[in-house]
C-alpha cells in the first residue's frame, strides 16, 4: 500500500511538473512569435520592453519617420552638421550605422600622415588598420606615397572629424552613407527578452523537479538558451559597437600637382592646358632621370650593340667578295668553254 501511494505521488509530481514545461514551452512560442513581427503594439502596456531596457522601440517605423521628420525641421538640420550623424537621433529609436569613404592628396605625405593620426586621437576615435606603400628605393630612384586607413570615429563626432580633415589635405572625394538596423536590433533585443523568461520559467522548475529524466531535460533545454543568449548579447555588443563608432575609410595619395576643379569654360580650357604643359615636363624631366640613371647599361648595349654591326658589316663584306670571286670564275669557265666549242677558223684553214 504505501508503495503504491508512493508511486502515485512520483506519478502526479512527473504529470505536474510535465504540464508545467508544456506551459512554459507554449509561453515562449507565443513570445517568439510577437519578437518576430519587428514591431510593438503602441497601446500594448502589457508586452513593452521593461523602463531598465537599453532602448524602447517605436510602434512603426512611420511613427519614427513622423517623429524624425518634425524634429529635423525644428533645428533645420542644425544638429547633423555640429554633432553628428546620430546626434539628431540619439533619443530616438533609430539605429544608424555609418560609413565614410574619403580620398585625399597631398604634395607632403609625412606630415598629412602625423595630421591625420594627431587629428582621430583628438577626436577619441582610433586607427582600426592602415597600409602605406612608396618611398625611396635602393636604386636611388622614389614612388609616390599611398596609404589606406580605416578609422573609427565616435558617431556624434564624426562631421567634425571630417571637416577637420578637410583642412589637412585637398579632399577629391567623399561619401557618406549609413545602414538603419533598427528592425534587426529591436528583433535580436525581444529574441533576448523572451530567451531570459523562459530561462527563468525553467529554472523555476528545475527547482521543484524530482524525476532525473526531468531535470536532464530541464537542463539540457537551459544550456541551449544560455548558448542562444550569449550569441544574441554578442550580437547586440557588435550591433552598439557599430552605432556608436563610425566607419571611415580613408585613402591618401601622394602627388606632386594638386587637383583643382575648374568651374567656367575658359577655367576649364586653361586648367587643360596647363595639365598637358605639366605632363610634358613630367615626361621630359623623366625620360631625362632615365637616361642619366640607366647610362651604364645603355652604354654596354650601345657597346654590344655596336660590335654587332661591326661584325656583321665585316661578314657582309666577305660574303660580297666571295660572291665576286665566284662570278668572276664562273664568267671565265664559260668563256674558256665557249671558245672549245668554237675554235678559230683561221687555225681550220
Amino acid at each position: 500500500m504505501k508503495k503504491n501511494t508512493l508511486s502515485s505521488v512520483f506519478s502526479h509530481s512527473k504529470k505536474m511538473v510535465t504540464l508545467a514545461l508544456a506551459g512554459a514551452l507554449t509561453l515562449s512560442l507565443l513570445f517568439t512569435g510577437c519578437g518576430s513581427s519587428k514591431s510593438y503594439a503602441a497601446g500594448d502596456s502589457d508586452y513593452a520592453p521593461a523602463a531598465n531596457t537599453k532602448q524602447s522601440w517605436a510602434s512603426s517605423p512611420t511613427a519614427v519617420e513622423e517623429e524624425m521628420a518634425q524634429d529635423t525641421a525644428a533645428d533645420d538640420g542644425a544638429a547633423l552638421t555640429e554633432a553628428g550623424p546620430n546626434q539628431v537621433l540619439q533619443n530616438k529609436n533609430v539605429k544608424l550605422i555609418w560609413f565614410a569613404d574619403v580620398t585625399m592628396e597631398t604634395l607632403d605625405f609625412e606630415p598629412l600622415i602625423a595630421g591625420i593620426e594627431e587629428t582621430v586621437a583628438q577626436y577619441q576615435g582610433y586607427v582600426e588598420s592602415s597600409s602605406v606603400s612608396g618611398g625611396n628605393r635602393l636604386t636611388g630612384g622614389r614612388d609616390r606615397h599611398y596609404a589606406d586607413y580605416t578609422i573609427r570615429v565616435p558617431s556624434q563626432q564624426l562631421n567634425g572629424f571630417l571637416n577637420q580633415m578637410g583642412t589637412l589635405g585637398n579632399i577629391t572625394y567623399q561619401n557618406l552613407r549609413s545602414e538603419n538596423i533598427t528592425l534587426e536590433y529591436a528583433d535580436n533585443e525581444a529574441r533576448k527578452m523572451t530567451l531570459e523568461l523562459e530561462e527563468k520559467k525553467l529554472m523555476e522548475l528545475l527547482e521543484q523537479a524530482t524525476d532525473l529524466a526531468d531535470i536532464i531535460q530541464l537542463e539540457s533545454r537551459l544550456s541551449e538558451i544560455h548558448y542562444q543568449l550569449d550569441a544574441l548579447s554578442s550580437t547586440l555588443r557588435k550591433y552598439d559597437d557599430l552605432v556608436d563608432y563610425s566607419t571611415v575609410y580613408l585613402t591618401v595619395n601622394e602627388v606632386q600637382k594638386i587637383t583643382e576643379t575648374p568651374l567656367t569654360l575658359g577655367q576649364r580650357i586653361s586648367t587643360g592646358f596647363s595639365d598637358s604643359l605639366y605632363e610634358l615636363k613630367i615626361l621630359g624631366e623623366n625620360l631625362l632621370v632615365f637616361l642619366i640613371a640607366r647610362s651604364p647599361i645603355l652604354l654596354l648595349v650601345a657597346v654590344i650593340a655596336g660590335l654587332i654591326v661591326l661584325l656583321l658589316k665585316r661578314l657582309n663584306k666577305r660574303n660580297k667578295e666571295k660572291i665576286a670571286q665566284y662570278n668572276e670564275q664562273r664568267q671565265a669557265a664559260m668563256k674558256a668553254q665557249a671558245e672549245n666549242k668554237n675554235p678559230n677558223p683561221d687555225e681550220t684553214k
